[in-house]
């Protein structure tokens, strides 16, 4: 293989097929990686060597959707991406590779009833293209389930870097008397199929699904897809609905439409192409009311997305705007410069955010200034991965991230039923090194996790009362060790 055959390909796919109970199960994954562009940002003395600690987590943005088949049984599309970046190649005679090692197990009761581990390969064609963010894995593992009660665990480890993503999943089954299915989100869609992305093709189309949807609201609109089920037939066999499709922001309506629907077969599959260039920035929520005129039965669907905008990149700062830019800076400053900061004038502000860069410059003499690269590049890197509720570097996640860097290790799960908020999701950020730990709840379920516990960091804020959140035999050592 050439390395110009490795650069078109981008990926390895490899399938398998796994049958057990009323249970079957195919994957196809698609692989493509990069090597930690920040590490080779930092050197040794410089101002921000006690925030840096070496990458032990590998980011994977994830989604689980269900869908009803012609049999009433829910299918489940688990959706995952992870940009080149967050992975190491390796040179060799072919290109740039590197190696993955996938667990996909299936748990029923707590019990293990189908473990699955394989390898994979994936190739780039120039160090660009290997260290890129822009290019990336996406892989769709897709299940049939007959019957509850079964979970799933995902394991992906970066067999180069050793670097590790682990997740469970409820795979709670869809009534099979549903209206409507979850909501997919693409950044776009194609007539133009690509055989490395066969697993998210549908009918002529190819689409661009993005797990837990950041758009940017410079692309012109964005697609969202579902199916519509057990719609009454009328004497002629026919299927008749109507569709309400609306986006919500802060709880005011920015853009709506109706449909009136007549369709032979079920499940019907809906492709909408929604506008996105007007919107600012922020959570959105896509709302789809699906009506039975016959039955009079009537359902809602919501699918929340964020919107952000690609920054311009200054020399000596990273927003356009002072106030984001100190919001910013504000994460590394003692209350005594934030006092300054406020009674100070325009100009002022300009000065102390010139001076700020400047002073923590680890090597002066340089053209470049590493601690606004590193700095940069996890903003960035946080906008990506946490711009559920608002742009990433605002929320509790991103500011740690960006304190810090990638954690050593997360502990990701959900309260128990018994517990004060019953069935959170929560992580629990781990940096050995620092003897930190950082303990973050999801209130609203909308991915905007909230700190709530900070072990050994003065900056943060802490809930002396965090033990109350869980049940009663949640093990508090998962938080304090």
């Amino acid at each position: 293989m050439t390395r110009k055959d490795l650069d078109s390909m981008n990926y390895v796919k490899i399938g398998i097929i796994i049958s057990i109970l009323l249970l079957s199960w195919t994957g196809d994954v698609l692989f493509a990686q990069q090597e930690n562009a920040e590490e080779s940002l930092i050197s040794e003395g410089s101002f921000f060597e006690n925030i840096v600690s070496r990458r032990r987590v590998l980011f994977v943005k994830t989604e689980l959707l269900r869908f009803l088949n012609d049999k009433g049984q829910t299918e489940f599309n688990l959706n995952y991406k992870i940009p080149n970046n967050e992975l190491q190649f390796i040179e060799t005679e072919q290109g740039w590779i590197c190696s993955l090692s996938i667990e996909f197990n299936i748990y029923k009761n707590g019990n293990l009833v189908s473990p699955n581990k394989f390898d994979h390969f994936a190739g780039a064609g120039t160090t660009a293209i290997a260290q890129s963010a822009n290019h990336y894995v996406l892989d769709k593992i897709s299940l049939t389930l007959g019957k509850p009660g079964f979970t799933a665990e995902l394991k992906i480890v970066d067999k180069n870097s050793s670097t590790s993503h682990i997740e469970t999943f409820d795979l709670s089954l869809l009534d099979n008397s549903v209206l409507v299915s979850d909501i997919e989100i693409s950044h776009g869609i194609s007539t133009e199929l690509s055989p490395a992305l066969e697993k998210f093709q549908r009918s002529k189309y190819q689409f661009y699904v993005d797990p837990n949807p950041v758009l940017d609201s410079n692309n012109k609109d964005f697609i969202a897809y579902y199916q519509v089920s057990n719609i009454s037939a009328g004497a002629d066999s026919l299927h008749r609905f109507f569709e309400y499709v609306r986006v919500i922001k802060d709880s005011v309506v920015v853009w709506k439409a109706e449909f009136n629907n007549t369709v032979e077969f079920l499940p019907y599959p809906v492709i909408k192409k929604i506008p996105l260039s007007q919107y600012e920035p922020g959570l959105y929520t896509l709302k789809v009311e699906i009506v039975d005129p016959k039955s009079q039965k009537s359902e809602i669907i919501e699918k929340n997305f964020s919107v952000t905008r690609k920054y311009i990149v200054f020399t000596q700062r990273i927003f356009s705007d002072d106030e984001d830019e100190f919001a910013l800076i504000s994460y590394f400053i003692d209350n005594n410069q934030k006092r300054i900061w406020r009674g100070l004038e325009s100009d002022g502000k300009k000065r102390f955010i010139e001076r700020f860069w400047t002073a923590n410059n680890p090597n002066p003499n340089s053209e470049s200034n590493q601690f606004l690269d590193v700095v940069r590049l996890r903003v960035n890197e946080a906008n990506w991965r946490f711009s559920y509720h608002r742009d990433g570097w605002k929320t509790d996640l991103g500011r740690v991230y960006i304190k810090l860097g990638s954690p050593d290790e997360i502990d990701k799960s959900t309260t128990g039923a018994d517990a004060h908020y019953s069935r959170k999701d929560f992580q629990i950020w781990k940096y050995h090194n620092l003897n930190r730990n950082y303990l973050f709840f999801d209130f609203q379920g909308n991915g905007n996790y909230q700190l709530i516990y900070s072990k050994n960091d003065e900056t943060e804020r802490s809930d002396n009362n965090w033990k109350t959140y869980f049940e009663e035999e949640f093990d508090t050592s998962r938080v304090e060790n």
